[in-house]
């Protein structure tokens, strides 16, 4: 976690970034959180950090969901970030 937050902190901070929902997510989660993709210049940073391992792929619905399972899966298996440990 501290790792992802730091990743996080070197490259958004003081930058703009872009909320982008899902329909198919809906707009809160079963804790009321907001749910919803940043972006920054062009990138989605959900599949960035699932990409270099600093996230997993939780269960539910939302339309990026395959997308970031595969992300997820080769992070596994180049072992990147939480994927180390196993």
């Amino acid at each position: 976690g501290g790792k992802a937050t730091e990743f996080v902190r070197g490259l958004l901070q003081g930058q703009t970034v872009t909320l982008v929902g899902d329909t198919q997510a809906g707009e809160r989660g079963s804790y009321g959180r907001l749910l919803a993709y940043v972006g920054h210049r062009g990138q989605d940073l959900s599949a960035l950090l699932v990409q270099r391992g600093y996230a997993r792929v939780y269960e539910g619905d939302n339309s990026r969901k395959e997308e970031y399972l595969d992300l997820q899966r080769h992070a596994q298996r180049a072992g990147r970030g939480l994927w180390q440990c196993r």
